[in-house]
Parts: structure tokens; C-alpha cells; sequence
């Protein structure tokens, strides 16, 4: 249990905040406290939970919660919660029926090979369905998601700098850690400014320059996506590309949502209801492109009240994020005194 608290991580909170948060969430659980606060504070309504990778390894920034870690807080949540899928879910809003008090919702992001290794035998073992949105181009050429992508070769590479031209020409030094670190930030950030055609060609370059491989089979294939359809996932779009969608041209956005949709449908021969969006990059106008192109829900970050009740829009769905640290961590969470006054506010704590 004390490995996963201790474990580095590149992107992830210092140790000791690590250590701090656990003994914390750990006294208000082995002390009642959380019991108390359940029962003073009953959740008339849904949780929705997300995750992305299963899996052991940790580093180049791509994060993830153990197998055996994630089984421990599967187990806790069958143990106290009763699990929807998402299609139950919206269907309870569709109809406006009462949500099930003290339900909770689990979603996995970008389409990773580990939800079918490692995942699904131990959601099978539960009995508890999950809704798995897809990055369609991932699945098409079994590449990582741009955004991992970027982080895997500038962790690995050994040029001392990068030479962006696109928009504003700029050199990023690459020495430490720390300088890999912003340079992933900058390019980021400098990606909200470009239209999709101008991203990729950014991105391509950044990999060019690196000059390191990037590898297959970390994501799931159709066959395998077919099989757990079978299995009884379900799955969503989580458009093409992964793109930030709120900032990219309407017309960009419109196709990142139609042809996921499109490719989802004629891989998976049905419809495909729910939507994400990549970094919680949820705006007004995309959300009406949405709902145009005939989702029936997606998430938006913020807000203080991560309750999903059916008085709520299918269409304004708060996550929160499956933290990698122990079940008690996660006890914690699932109380109303983190959800609704606690939790960041902001935005959602989606990892790029």
C-alpha cells in the first residue's frame, strides 16, 4: 500500500503532500468522521468518476492508477455505492426520474490497451459498467494521443533545445527536467492559438525534432473494442484528435465531433450517445455543436455541486477525477463536504 504514496511521478504531487492527504482522508475514515458526514449530508444523486490508464508504469508524464490499487477502490465504491452506466444515467434525465440516491458513474478517457488488460477483468469481477470515450485517430493507428505523445519523446530525447517557427518562432531548451517540463506547458498553451490543420503540424514537428520512436500497442485496437462492446463497455467519442475544442475554429470543432461520431458508429454498428471533452475544453458554442451533431451528454468542468441529479441537464455533467492514491483518499471524496465545498471549483483535474 505505502509504495503507491511514495512512488515519483513527474507531474504528481510532492511525497510529502502525497503522505499528508493520505493520513488526512485516513483519520476522517478509520475515525467515523466520514460516516458522519455521509449520513448528515445524504448525495441525492450520482457521482461520476474518471480515470484514463490501469496500469504499473509511471513515467514520461502518462500517469495512471495500479491494477491492484484500482481493484481496492472498484471494491470499496461496490461495497457503498450502487454503479450506473452512462446510458442509465441520461436515460434518468431524458425521463426525469429520480436519480438513485448515493450512485456513482465510472468513465475512462482516450481508449488505452490497459483498460481491456488490466481494467475490464476487474470490472467484470465487480460487475460494474464503464463508459470508455475514444480518441478515434488513437484507435485508427494505435498511436498515443498527441498530448502523450509530446510528453513520451520530450522525456526521452537528447536534443539540448527545440526550434518552434509556427506563430511566434521561439528556441525551448530542454537541459533538465524542469525546462522539459515548461517546454510541454508552452507548446500547449500555444496550440489553443492555432486551427487544427496548424496544431498537427506543430506537434509533428516537435516529434521530428526529437528524433525519438514513439510506441505502439499502448492503446486499444477495434477488434479489442468490439469485443468489450460485446462484454458490455460502452463507448463514447472523445473526438479525433484531442484537441482543447473551445478554442479551436467552429468548423474545426464541427468535424472533430461529426467524424468521431461517424467513425464510432460504422466501427461499433450503433449509436454512440455521449461525448467528452479533451482537457474539460467545454465552451457554449461547441456545446451547441454537440448537441447538434446528436450527443446526448458531455461533461463541463467547475462548479461546486459535482452532485448529478436529474434536476441537472444531461448536458452540464461534473466529473471528478479517480485519484491514484489509497481507497481512503477516495472515501474521502465521495463525501459532500469535498464535492460541493472542497473540490477545485475551476476547472476539472483532467490530465492532458
Amino acid at each position: 500500500m505505502m509504495r503507491h504514496l511514495i512512488r515519483p511521478h513527474p507531474q504528481g504531487s510532492p511525497v510529502f503532500r502525497r503522505l499528508l492527504r493520505w493520513a488526512f482522508a485516513a483519520g476522517c475514515y478509520y475515525s467515523g468522521t466520514v460516516m458522519l458526514l455521509n449520513r448528515a449530508f445524504p448525495r441525492h444523486g450520482a457521482l461520476i468518476f474518471f480515470g484514463h490508464r490501469v496500469a504499473e508504469d509511471f513515467d514520461d508524464w502518462l500517469g495512471g492508477v495500479p491494477p491492484d490499487l484500482f481493484e481496492r477502490q472498484i471494491a470499496w465504491l461496490s461495497r457503498h455505492f450502487r454503479f450506473l452506466s452512462m446510458d442509465e444515467l441520461v436515460d434518468h434525465f431524458r425521463q426525469q426520474r429520480p436519480v438513485p440516491d448515493n450512485s456513482v458513474v465510472l468513465t475512462l478517457d482516450d481508449g488505452f490497451a490497459d483498460n481491456y488488460t488490466h481494467a475490464l477483468p476487474i470490472l467484470e469481477k465487480y460487475r460494474v459498467p464503464v463508459t470508455i470515450y475514444l480518441v478515434t485517430e488513437s484507435i485508427d493507428t494505435g498511436e498515443l494521443p498527441w498530448p502523450q505523445r509530446l510528453a513520451w519523446v520530450l522525456a526521452r530525447t537528447r536534443r539540448e533545445f527545440l526550434e518552434l517557427t509556427i506563430h511566434t518562432p521561439r528556441r525551448l531548451p530542454l537541459h533538465t527536467l524542469a525546462e522539459r517540463v515548461q517546454a510541454l506547458k508552452i507548446i500547449k498553451e500555444l496550440r489553443k492559438q492555432l486551427p487544427m490543420r496548424q496544431q498537427l503540424e506543430l506537434f509533428q514537428c516537435v516529434v521530428e525534432q526529437c528524433q525519438v520512436p514513439t510506441p505502439k500497442g499502448r492503446m486499444l485496437n477495434w477488434d479489442q473494442v468490439r469485443e468489450m462492446r460485446q462484454r458490455g463497455v460502452t463507448f463514447g467519442s472523445h473526438t479525433v484528435h484531442h484537441p482543447f475544442m473551445k478554442c479551436l475554429p467552429l468548423e474545426d470543432a464541427r468535424w472533430q465531433l461529426e467524424e468521431s461520431k461517424r467513425v464510432l458508429e460504422q466501427r461499433l454498428g450503433e449509436r454512440v450517445r455521449h461525448f467528452c471533452f479533451p482537457h474539460g475544453s467545454y465552451g457554449e458554442a461547441v456545446g451547441r455543436l454537440a448537441q447538434a451533431a446528436g450527443y446526448e451528454s458531455y461533461f463541463v468542468p467547475g462548479g461546486l455541486d459535482r452532485t448529478n441529479d436529474h434536476h441537472r441537464s444531461p448536458f452540464q455533467l461534473r466529473r471528478l477525477g479517480l485519484s491514484d492514491d489509497e481507497w481512503p483518499v477516495l472515501a474521502f471524496t465521495t463525501t459532500r463536504l469535498f464535492t460541493d465545498w472542497l473540490s477545485p471549483s475551476g476547472k476539472q483535474t483532467e490530465k492532458a
